[in-house]
């Protein structure tokens, strides 16, 4: 009966997400370093404003700049010794980390940016098992902003790659850019390779927006498909799904 109980709480969290709409907007700040022969030096800090939409199954994330008035070239020049310097090159497009999920499908898409991480400017296609993205849901709550938040990480070959507070209460199903398959909109976020912070502002629930925001121009441009994203087979591991419903059971 506990088991049968525990899936209907699950059902009735995933027909939920998948039935509500949803708008997000976040403050992203991402640290940017140079390499330079005495080391790692960091050259700034550069801030976008992060934007979420989600429908039915359907999830998009982009980031606009808040910085291209301060580097109109797209570079950021470190003075070193005398009147040697370093340049740093960042991203100048206007749209930025943009990052399509269909949930019902399993397939998302992605965009490189021009400079910066993810040199290669170009769409790409990938289908994915929703059990591919083992989040390890850990004890740890707090409230941010009257929400109240549960921690999660999630590693790739022992390195971590992020830290995630998420509110259950506005189940979503993903989230700022490569997040998929946290049960809760994302609060806050530390993406940990890049060095690059998500911090929720604002969103709302049950408002309606045009059907356009899941097509923008970009992804007018060819695709490039990518190997899928298969699911680990091990029958000793526990799903995803089975971890989180005893942690919501707890």
């Amino acid at each position: 009966m506990k088991y049968i109980y525990i899936f209907i709480i699950v059902l009735f969290s995933t027909i939920y997400a998948k039935s509500q709409t949803i708008q997000a907007n976040y403050t992203v700040t991402k640290d940017i370093y140079a390499t330079l022969p005495s080391g790692e030096k960091k050259a700034g800090t550069l801030t976008n404003t992060g934007y979420l939409y989600k429908k039915d199954g359907r999830y998009i994330y982009f980031e606009k700049p808040n910085y291209l008035k301060d580097y109109p070239d797209g570079y950021i020049k470190i003075q070193l010794d005398g009147s040697n310097s370093h340049l740093v090159g960042i991203s100048i497009d206007t749209l930025q980390y943009l990052a399509f999920v269909n949930m019902d499908s399993l397939y998302k898409y992605g965009r490189g940016n021009s400079s910066g991480f993810g040199r290669v400017k170009e769409n790409t296609k990938q289908n994915f098992n929703p059990d591919f993205y083992e989040w390890e849901m850990l004890n740890e709550t707090k409230v941010i902003n009257g929400l109240k938040c549960q921690k999660a990480s999630l590693s790739n070959k022992g390195r971590l790659q992020w830290v995630v507070w998420f509110a259950p209460e506005v189940p979503v199903l993903a989230g700022p850019f490569t997040i998929i398959g946290v049960p809760g909109l994302v609060v806050e976020a530390e993406m940990v390779p890049l060095k690059k912070f998500y911090k929720l502002d604002k969103y709302t629930v049950g408002k309606d927006f045009p059907e356009d925001v899941f097509h923008p121009k970009e992804y007018l441009q060819p695709f490039v498909k990518l190997p899928d994203l298969k699911k680990n087979n091990d029958p000793l591991k526990q799903s995803k799904i089975q971890k989180q419903a005893e942690l919501t059971n707890q």
